[in-house]
C-alpha cells in the first residue's frame, strides 16, 4: 500500500538453565558431561514479547519504525521503540551495520532445534504459527557484571528452550 508494510508478532517461551554460576542451588547436582564437574544451579524464567513494525519504501530507501513490549518474569515488563533505516544496493542485497564490543574467548554454540507449524500465504497475508524446541549449549548472551555499566557478550553454558510463534504481515 502507499504506507508500506505492517507487521506484527507475538512470541512467548519458557527457559530453563543449568549452571555451575547462575540461578539458586537446587539438591541433586547433575554431571556436566566429559568435565567431571557438575550443575549445582537452575532458574526458570517465562517471557512474552508482542512487536508492531511499519516500513516503508521509496526507491532503494527503506524506512521503518515500531516497537515491541517484552516482560520477563521477576523484572517487569517494557516498552523498546525503534527506527532503522536502509538503503538496497541491488534487488536482493541490504547492507546493514552494528556496533558492539566483542569478546574473543567466546566458544561456538552449539544447539539441536525442533520446529513445527503452519504458513498461509495469498496476495494480501503472509501468517506464520509455529511451536518449538531448542537444546542449546555454550549459548552466548549479554551480561552486566554488578560492578560495571558496560555489558558484556558471554558463553552461558547450557539453555533449552520452548516457545510458540505468530507471525503476520498485510499488504493490504
Amino acid at each position: 500500500s502507499k504506507w508500506g508494510r505492517t507487521s506484527f508478532g507475538f512470541e512467548g517461551k519458557e527457559e530453563r538453565i543449568l549452571s555451575s554460576a547462575l540461578g539458586e542451588e537446587f539438591g541433586d547436582s547433575v554431571s556436566i558431561s566429559g568435565t567431571g564437574d557438575f550443575y549445582k544451579k537452575r532458574a526458570d524464567r517465562i517471557s512474552a514479547s508482542f512487536f508492531l513494525d511499519q516500513n516503508y519504501s521509496k526507491g532503494k530507501f527503506t524506512l521503518g519504525t515500531g516497537f515491541m513490549y517484552s516482560y520477563l518474569e521477576g523484572s517487569g515488563g517494557g516498552v523498546y521503540p525503534g527506527i532503522e533505516l536502509g538503503y538496497k544496493m541491488t534487488k536482493n542485497l541490504n547492507v546493514f551495520g552494528l556496533i558492539n564490543s566483542g569478546n574473543p574467548h567466546l566458544k561456538p554454540e552449539e544447539s539441536l532445534s525442533y520446529e513445527t507449524g503452519v504458513k498461509l500465504r495469498n496476495n494480501a497475508v503472509n501468517f506464520k504459527s509455529a511451536v518449538f524446541y531448542r537444546e542449546g549449549m555454550n549459548i552466548i548472551d549479554w551480561v552486566r557484571r554488578s560492578d560495571t555499566m558496560l555489558w558484556e557478550s558471554s558463553n552461558i553454558t547450557e539453555l533449552n528452550t520452548a516457545g510458540v510463534e505468530f507471525l503476520c504481515t498485510f499488504k493490504p
